[in-house]
């Protein structure tokens, strides 16, 4: 007689455990936009009822914003098409406003988003530095800022990693850094750390914040740029008067609303919401460290995201297993989602001083609040089945 567990496994429709990619659409938020769908394609700019009730929504979700990064109402928030073109906004402040190039200050295990725009400044004669990580995944506020000099323009450093989950001591590299130099810009990519982590804008001590919609449960293709007061920005747009003239192009009504929506319900339960994940990553690392011997784990930095588990499977291709593991309903990934496609491993990775060996064996699991304890027990079951059935065929 087959157990209720095999039964039960047999009967699992899939989970999501790549949340670090896109959370999906919250089912309330899907609910609370069904009500505001009149409201789409309208110009937040007409002066007439329907477009001054669309202006109402984009000012609402923008201090709804506000409340979830602690962020006070002098804070800008500029509504962009997503994470990337926040980061690019901010990243290329220096040459959008004519300074000459001199250097700029990050890590090297930025996202993409941070690394690519930084990567255009190189080409145009800026120099950069990219402090590399510490085997835990981590930057200390003395290392980075030993690598710091006065003539860097720009400083940026993530605020939670994207893979590997580690929080990074934004704040107190703030501190230091202010300390010394007060004309530097500094930007952090907080996409990972919103709606896991508790945020305060004013605390960290940044200039600008690059934050995305999907990962907290909005629709995809929205994001903004959190912008400390005083702070002067060169668009990156150009064309009509919105947001303030610092980003052109009719806004994305719908888009805005959903992150507003979004923003709401993750501030009602933060606290809440992080126990849930931190349960489910422990259930989902338990599970996995009892049915695989030879597990391994890259987290080991001090500070952690609560739902994110960086996992190698020695003799296992990554990608292969993203594949099988697709095929019995369950996402993961094999690294970031935005360079996915590449024939790399992760850079992320590697800046730990992993071997490109053992970083081709890695998958990312990272879980949210929508499915329950028991899928999540039945997802890391799936994993084990489907990790043994490939060692056996090879």
């Amino acid at each position: 007689m087959r157990s209720n567990r095999t039964n039960n496994l047999e009967s699992f429709q899939g989970v999501n455990l790549d949340v670090n990619a896109s959370w999906g659409l919250s089912l309330a938020v899907q609910q609370r936009l069904g009500e505001l769908l009149s409201s789409h394609g309208l110009n937040p700019s007409s002066i007439h009822g329907q477009g001054q009730r669309a202006r109402f929504l984009v000012e609402e979700a923008r201090d709804a914003i506000r409340k979830l990064l602690n962020a006070p109402a002098s804070a800008q928030v500029i509504f962009t098409s997503g994470a990337t073109e926040a980061n690019n906004l901010a990243l290329l402040q220096p040459l959008l406003s004519g300074r000459t190039p001199s250097s700029y200050l990050t890590t090297a295990f930025e996202h993409p988003s941070v690394l690519e725009p930084l990567a255009f400044l190189s080409q145009r004669g800026w120099k950069g530095r990219r402090v590399k990580p510490s085997s835990e995944g981590t930057i200390s506020p003395k290392q980075f800022v030993e690598e710091f000099s006065a003539d860097n323009a720009i400083a940026s450093l993530m605020l939670a990693n994207n893979e590997i989950g580690s929080v990074l001591p934004v704040a107190d590299v703030a501190k230091l850094i202010r300390s010394s130099n007060s004309s530097t810009l500094l930007h952090t990519d907080a996409v990972q750390a919103l709606g896991k982590i508790e945020l305060d804008f004013s605390a960290l001590g940044v200039d600008m914040m690059a934050i995305s919609g999907h990962k907290i449960g909005a629709l995809s293709g929205i994001g903004a740029l959190v912008v400390k007061e005083g702070v002067r920005i060169v668009p990156l747009l150009h064309g009509g008067p919105q947001e303030k003239h610092l980003r052109a192009g009719t806004e994305n009504v719908l888009g805005i609303a959903s992150f507003g929506i979004a923003a709401e319900l993750v501030s009602q339960n933060l606290p809440g919401r992080i126990i849930e994940m931190e349960r489910a990553a422990r259930l989902i690392r338990s599970e996995l460290s009892s049915g695989i011997s030879d597990v391994h784990f890259w987290n080991n930095a001090p500070l952690q995201l609560p739902n994110t588990l960086s996992v190698h499977l020695p003799g296992i291709n990554a990608d292969d297993l993203v594949v099988a593991l697709d095929l019995a309903g369950i996402l993961v990934s094999s690294g970031s989602a935005c360079a996915s496609g590449k024939p790399d491993p992760s850079h992320v990775l590697l800046s730990l001083g992993i071997p490109e060996s053992k970083a081709r064996e890695t998958i990312r699991i990272s879980v949210g609040t929508q499915s329950s304890l028991e899928q999540y027990r039945l997802a890391a079951q799936s994993i084990i089945a489907t990790v043994t059935r490939m060692r056996s065929r090879s």
